[in-house]
């Protein structure tokens, strides 16, 4: 989503392999996620972990309904919402992608 649900800032970095492993090993990142998702997001404002779970396709259903929008015009083939988190590369934040463009 566009901002975080905890501080409410927009300010996401996409985190890395290594990142990723050392949050597993801490239990930030609850085991069931290991095989079901590959990317995770972390809020640079608060360091909430973010990644896409089994409430978010309703949730972009609801979204679009509510904004009286079809999904393809809210969401990218990924199935991300358009011009925020998705397109990261790992270790990047979405401030520094604004700062190249």
């Amino acid at each position: 989503m566009a901002r975080c649900s905890k501080c409410n800032t927009s300010n996401y970095k996409r985190l890395t392999e290594e990142e990723i492993k050392e949050l597993f090993d801490e239990g930030q990142i609850p085991s069931s996620c290991k095989v079901k998702v590959s990317k995770y997001y972390m809020c640079m404002g608060c360091k909430k972990v973010f990644w896409k779970g089994p409430k978010y396709d309703s949730a972009r259903v609801q979204i679009a309904s509510v904004l009286q929008m079809n999904e393809e015009d809210v969401y990218d083939e990924d199935g991300q919402f358009q011009g925020y988190v998705d397109g990261l590369e790992p270790g990047k934040t979405s401030a520094a992608r604004e700062l190249d463009q």
